[in-house]
């Protein structure tokens, strides 16, 4: 007997639309778009979050590409902070992004340091044509999941790029 009340108030209204079939046609439809007008741009919103989420995500992984990949200096040079490297000097690659490097070079007490990509190009044997790595990346991330999945097959390409 407890609901007796709200049974009450439900059949009040169900008389004052004129019975249970126009109250839902005369309910159903506003409770609809009222409810679509609040969740639609909620549910925009969590997808623009989650692309962002997913670039930031591929710029990281673009940024730490190669990490931890050694080269060796073929040339002497000076950058434009004044590092001089001489021809045989070794430098781990820490992290890139968008031509600037980040790198250890192996023995100096003075890491790390951020160099152009231009300048290690000109040096060392970093990799000769960025704009080909970057096409690599796209083409991976292009690629069918099975072939993105570690462990899974991966075309020679690819491999290449950073081997």
């Amino acid at each position: 007997m407890g609901n007796l009340g709200a049974y009450q108030a439900v059949t009040t209204i169900m008389k004052q639309f004129g019975g249970p079939k126009k109250a839902a046609w005369k309910l159903v439809p506003p409770v609809l778009v009222a409810g679509y007008a609040l969740l639609r741009p909620a549910e925009a919103g969590i997808k623009k979050l989650g692309v962002k989420i997913k670039e930031a995500r591929a710029d990281d992984h673009r940024a730490r590409a190669g990490a931890g990949r050694l080269f060796t200096v073929t040339a002497d040079g000076t950058d434009s902070q004044g590092l001089h490297l001489t021809s045989g000097m070794q430098y781990r690659l820490l992290q890139h992004d968008d031509g600037a490097v980040l790198v250890e070079v192996i023995g100096d007490s003075n890491n790390p340091y951020m160099l152009s990509g231009e300048f290690l190009r000109t040096i060392s044997d970093y990799p000769a044509n960025e704009s080909e790595t970057a096409r690599n990346q796209r083409r991976r991330a292009s690629a069918p999941l099975s072939s993105r999945v570690s462990g899974l097959r991966v075309d020679q390409e690819s491999k290449d790029a950073w081997l």
